[in-house]
């Protein structure tokens, strides 16, 4: 479209009437927000916020400002998105208390319940939650309750899925398609949060079974972030790239916090695999996250660039990702982060800390066997490897090689290799496990896939309808194999491929 359309439309839209132009302003800011086009989005609110308070129309005033609100946190205006909706909470309170005071309660307890500030959100979600008791207002109560469940649930699993599990039954009853996506979301991340992974997996699934099926996008990015985490977590690196790598290459996004999290994870799986290109995802999550300074986020990245420096061999690069935290002033006594103070060679006290598993404190006070224990029982294979790494015992130490060695794991496996020599063990195997002696490119067992149908003369978007993942993660991958292989064109990958007798991993 062109500048001087778009002027056209921008003085006709001026010449209308306040209501018709605000009207109007609503949904061009519905339209922006659905295609990635968060600031117009606001700058549309905002122009609508300026219409109702020419016609004195304070409900609709406060309203759009709480609409308002939520539209600035998703690009990390997080400062902004907070006092905005204070403002309209204290415009609404000086009307008849209705669904609009209600929902901007609910907005108020949801940006806090986001930073993990937790009675903040209490206080606001509560406040939210008796008056849609009082109104009968059910769309508002599901809301106030899918919020302070989202906050109960980072103490307290049960408490909170009891709630959110409520929220989602209103949703259901009621016919809110989007209520009870965010429902599933919560409860996705709260089961991530305390590491039940089956019924994380169970919650995400069926979440996006509504997104797709009823058309709910706003939270498809969330779902597939909290997604890549979890193969993550649980050793599954293929499908955790299957999802991030879309959302890491998205540079325009409604929101960057999916975004965040899928440069954290390419950065992760990169950093523990061995492969180049760990820093630049990080640094950008990095730059990404620092800015919004809420704690869930910065402490993720954070932790991140730690492990990264740590597989490394950079104790002091290890402790300058945990500084930067602190410089921040949200680190509020991780675990997390004295884990890797401790890992990074700091062997001092650790101050009780109210984030973190028990597994890593478990580790932190020496228990290394029943932190792997507790790690395997979880269903975190790598996770209960590298804590067999504080191991003296030379079986413990072999089964941590052959399982990081399993998932390609390299640096950590060269962990595992130098304690087994500290102790005096020799004949330690150098070469890769059977399977990647047959697979000299150390190829993944997706990127054997993807090559296996790019030989077969099958171009990038062929690949991903085949395989079900998105263009740009075929894309990903094809980059990965040219640049293992040593090539520099599909043709020559898929003759290289045949000379080595590449196994076929399908």
């Amino acid at each position: 479209m062109t500048e001087a359309v778009v002027g056209s439309l921008t003085d006709a839209l001026g010449r209308l009437p306040p209501a018709a132009r605000a009207d109007l302003l609503l949904r061009q800011a519905w339209e922006c927000y659905l295609t990635d086009q968060a600031p117009e989005a606001s700058e549309a609110l905002q122009e609508a916020v300026a219409c109702y308070r020419e016609l004195g129309d304070r409900l609709r005033e406060g309203d759009t400002m709480r609409r308002l609100a939520g539209m600035l946190w998703c690009p990390g205006r997080v400062r902004e998105a907070l006092d905005w909706a204070h403002e309209a909470v204290a415009i609404l309170e000086q009307l008849p208390a209705g669904h609009e005071l209600a929902m901007a309660y609910q907005m108020v307890s949801e940006l806090h319940a986001r930073a993990e500030r937790h009675d903040e959100a209490l206080f606001w979600g509560e406040r939210a939650l008796a008056l849609a008791g009082r109104l009968g207002d059910d769309e508002a109560y599901g809301y106030a309750l899918n919020g302070i469940g989202r906050v109960e649930i980072l103490g307290n699993w049960t408490r909170g899925r009891t709630l959110l599990e409520e929220s989602l039954a209103l949703a259901q009853e009621i016919g809110h398609a989007e209520l009870g996506d965010r429902a599933l979301f919560n409860l996705a991340q709260g089961a991530l949060r305390h590491r039940d992974y089956d019924a994380a997996r169970t919650y995400l699934e069926r979440g996006l079974t509504i997104a797709r099926e009823q058309n709910v996008e706003i939270l498809g990015p969330y779902l597939l972030a909290t997604s890549a985490w979890l193969e993550l977590e649980t050793g599954h690196w293929d499908g955790a790239l299957d999802a991030a790598v879309p959302l890491a290459l998205r540079e325009r996004t409604r929101t960057v916090l999916p975004r965040t999290v899928g440069l954290v994870v390419l950065g992760l799986v990169r950093a523990r695999r061995g492969d180049p290109g760990v820093w630049e995802p990080l640094d950008e999550a990095w730059a990404l996250a620092t800015p919004v300074g809420e704690l869930p986020r910065v402490l993720m990245v954070a932790a991140a660039r730690a492990e990264a420096a740590w597989l490394e061999g950079r104790p002091e690069a290890v402790l300058e990702a945990v500084r930067a935290v602190a410089d921040l002033g949200v680190a509020r006594g991780s675990l997390t982060l004295a884990y890797w103070r401790w890992r990074a060679g700091e062997r001092e006290p650790v101050v009780r800390a109210r984030r973190g598993t028990r597994s890593e404190a478990l580790e932190i006070a020496g228990d290394w066997q029943a932190a792997a224990e507790l790690w395997a029982k979880l269903g975190c294979p790598y996770h209960a490897s590298v804590a067999l790494l504080e191991a003296d015992d030379e079986n413990a130490l072999r089964s941590a090689l052959a399982e990081l060695r399993r998932l390609g794991a390299g640096p950590a496996a060269a962990l595992a290799t130098r304690r087994l020599r500290e102790l005096g063990v020799r004949g330690i195997s150098r070469g890769p496990r059977p399977a990647t002696r047959e697979n000299p490119a150390q190829l993944t067992s997706r990127e054997l896939e993807v090559l296996q149908l790019v030989a077969q003369g099958l171009r990038n978007a062929q690949i991903a309808d085949r395989l079900f993942v998105s263009k740009r993660t075929v894309d990903h991958h094809v980059s990965a194999i040219l640049r293992k292989l040593e090539v520099r064109t599909r043709g020559e990958a898929a003759r290289l491929a045949e000379q080595l007798a590449l196994p076929d991993d399908r």
